[in-house]
C-alpha cells in the first residue's frame, strides 16, 4: 500500500487483544482522496494473501525481530514492572507469562501464521470505514460493496431562549446591590478596571 503503490504515507495493522479478550483486527490508513477505493482494494488483497500464501522467511524474519526488539522496553521503568505484575495477579496469569510469549514467538513458523490467519481472519466479516470527500474519489465506494453514508455534520449550536417572564426590578436592584458591594471589597471600580493580568500560584501535595 505504501512502498510499492504508493497510496499512503502512513498504514498499519493492530490486533487489539487484551487481558480477558481476544480483540480486533484494525488496519487502518491516510491516503489521498483519488486514491481512496483502490488503497481499500490493495488492503483487501493483503489480507486474502495472508490468508492463502505462506508469508516469506524475510517477513516472518522482521516481525519476529520486532518483538524480540522491543522487548527490553517491558523493562525499562519499575512502574512498568508493577503494572505489568499487577495486571497479571488481577487476570491470573503466570508472573513468567511474558518469558513465555517471548520463546512462543520466537517459534512461530510461516505454517502457523497461514494456519491462524485461514482461522481467524475473515474478509466478509469486515466493516470498512471512509472518512473523506466521496466525490474526489477516482471510483464509487459502492464498486466494492454496499455503502451505508453516516453524517458527520456538527450542528449549529441553538441560540438560548429569551426569558419568557419579565425580570422583576426589585430582584435587578437587589442584583445590582451585591454587584456594588463586591467591586467595593476588592478595593472599587477603578482598580478592578487597572487589572490587566492575573497570575495564580497553587501549591499541592499529593499522596
Amino acid at each position: 500500500v505504501r512502498t510499492n503503490l504508493g497510496y499512503a504515507y502512513s498504514v498499519s495493522a493492530d490486533w487489539a487483544a487484551e487481558y480477558e479478550h481476544p480483540g480486533l483486527l484494525q488496519i487502518s490508513g491516510s491516503t489521498k482522496s483519488l486514491s481512496t477505493t483502490e488503497t481499500f482494494v490493495a488492503i483487501k488483497e493483503e489480507i486474502e494473501r495472508i490468508r492463502t500464501t505462506e508469508v516469506s522467511g524475510q517477513e516472518l524474519k522482521t516481525a519476529k525481530e520486532t518483538v524480540e526488539n522491543g522487548f527490553v522496553f517491558n523493562f525499562d521503568t519499575r512502574s512498568k514492572t508493577l503494572s505489568r505484575m499487577m495486571s497479571y495477579e488481577y487476570y491470573g496469569y503466570p508472573k513468567d507469562f511474558i518469558f513465555d510469549y517471548r520463546k512462543a514467538i520466537a517459534a512461530v513458523t510461516k505454517a502457523d501464521i497461514l494456519r491462524v490467519a485461514k482461522q481467524y481472519i475473515h474478509p466478509e466479516a469486515l466493516v470498512t470505514v471512509a472518512v473523506g470527500n466521496a466525490k474526489e474519489f477516482s471510483k464509487p465506494l459502492d464498486t466494492l460493496g454496499k455503502v451505508t453514508p453516516l453524517d458527520l455534520t456538527i450542528p449549529e449550536m441553538k441560540k438560548p431562549e429569551a426569558a419568557k417572564t419579565p425580570i422583576d426590578a426589585n430582584s435587578l436592584e437587589r442584583g445590582k446591590r451585591l454587584l456594588q458591594q463586591a467591586q467595593q471589597f476588592a478595593g472599587g471600580t477603578d482598580k478592578l478596571a487597572a487589572v490587566k493580568d492575573v497570575m495564580q500560584t497553587t501549591e499541592v501535595q499529593i499522596d
